[in-house]
């Protein structure tokens, strides 16, 4: 069991690109903090997760090795730094944490379910750094001040919201690495924080995190639907939708449809999806989808995002290379089909085009471009840097 296995299949996918982080993952055996799992499955890039709730979400594990090397590197750790982690999971990410800023730095992990915090602590014990990483069972959102002033806040928990926690415990001049909600979708980025306490992201990068539990949980981003709760369908709208009207459109005839081009999965979750979030046409609600497994339901399978109104629905497949299941007629393709055209035209915009910052909710906040997005402490802003963005205000 060699952990130069990921760390090469990592460099080959071009995501193991800083020194000290790849260093951390040759160095680091995945295998020790999933004992429970074959070393093929674990030294594949792939997330393992080891705990669910009652309906089959996702509560703990293992994330994705590639976007754990991507949220590392944009951290710009250092030797000596005192970091703060939110989210133990297996201790995999504490104990990669713990390498790149050596003997002279300090990690300081929460995790908020108590047996995913032992099981952790096993771990971290197991591997001889135990010692060395101070777990604590507590909620996340409200930091930990006896260890602060931190030079990394790091989340590997997605979040609606940077609570007002973190920035006070941050250095000045540190960094708050976190995956960020916004209408079904996940970005990572490293936040600067100014002296006015405004947020402005950075190196973003589309990603898929385990949601936050606790008093700074999200508000609800999905609902069910299909046997089984087969299909999984995230907005920040979902409270909003009518899963039993919706229920009744995917039971109609589907038709397949195609966008005549096959761009990458990385295309769609970096590029064209995103740009769909920020160019949704009247009368549609945009939202992404998960299809359970192997499952097909609705005649739907693998994960990509959709356009759905009340007479029309398209779901969009970015596993299946554009293969698209419209319902009810093309009304809905034919909007996905025109904004591709227009992705394209705006010369095929990714997430380096997209900016964020967060604002608190107090101070008067004009926008002439993207989307405002009203959330518990802040309004996040966020737009195309190239301009091609609609305007509007959303809230949760």
């Amino acid at each position: 069991m060699n952990p130069d296995i990921l760390a090469n299949t990592l460099e080959q996918e071009g995501v193991l690109t800083d020194d000290s982080v790849a260093q951390a993952f040759r160095a680091v055996p995945r295998h020790v903090f999933l004992p429970q799992h074959n070393a093929e499955t674990v030294y594949k890039n792939r997330a393992i997760y080891t705990s669910t709730d009652a309906r089959g979400g996702y509560l703990g594990g293992s994330d994705n090795p590639a976007e754990m090397a991507r949220m590392l590197t944009i951290a710009e750790l250092e030797p000596g730094h005192n970091v703060l982690e939110i989210g133990t999971g297996t201790g995999y990410n504490a104990a990669l944490l713990q390498h790149i800023v050596g003997d002279s730095g300090n990690v300081t992990s929460l995790e908020i379910n108590r047996e995913i915090h032992d099981t952790a602590r096993d771990h971290l014990q197991r591997f001889s750094v135990g010692s060395r990483i101070h777990t604590v069972n507590a909620d996340g959102a409200m930091g930990y001040s006896a260890r602060s002033s931190y030079d990394r806040i790091i989340s590997t928990v997605a979040v609606w919201d940077i609570p007002p926690a973190w920035t006070r415990q941050l250095r000045p001049g540190g960094l708050i690495i976190a995956p960020v909600y916004m209408d079904g979708l996940q970005f990572c980025a490293a936040f600067n924080v100014s002296d006015d306490d405004h947020l402005t992201a950075r190196a973003l990068h589309s990603c898929a995190f385990v949601e936050m539990q606790g008093m700074e949980a999200p508000p609800l981003q999905y609902i069910y639907l299909g046997g089984g709760s087969a299909l999984r369908i995230y907005s920040n709208e979902a409270r909003k939708i009518d899963s039993a009207s919706l229920h009744m459109l995917l039971s109609t005839d589907t038709e397949n449809c195609h966008m005549g081009v096959a761009p990458s999965n990385h295309e769609f979750w970096d590029g064209f999806i995103p740009y769909m979030m920020l160019n949704v046409p009247g009368g549609y609600d945009f939202v992404t989808y998960t299809v359970a497994g192997d499952k097909k339901v609705y005649g739907l399978e693998g994960s990509g995002f959709a356009l759905i109104a009340q007479s029309s629905a398209a779901f969009t497949c970015a596993d299946l290379l554009g293969n698209t299941n419209c319902f009810a007629g093309v009304d809905a393709f034919l909007e996905i089909d025109a904004g591709y055209s227009k992705w394209v035209a705006a010369g095929s915009p990714h997430t380096n085009h997209i900016r964020l910052r967060l604002r608190s909710k107090q101070e008067p906040f004009d926008h002439d471009n993207g989307l405002l997005l009203k959330r518990r402490y802040h309004n996040l802003h966020v737009w195309l840097e190239t301009g091609e963005t609609t305007n509007g205000e959303r809230s949760p």
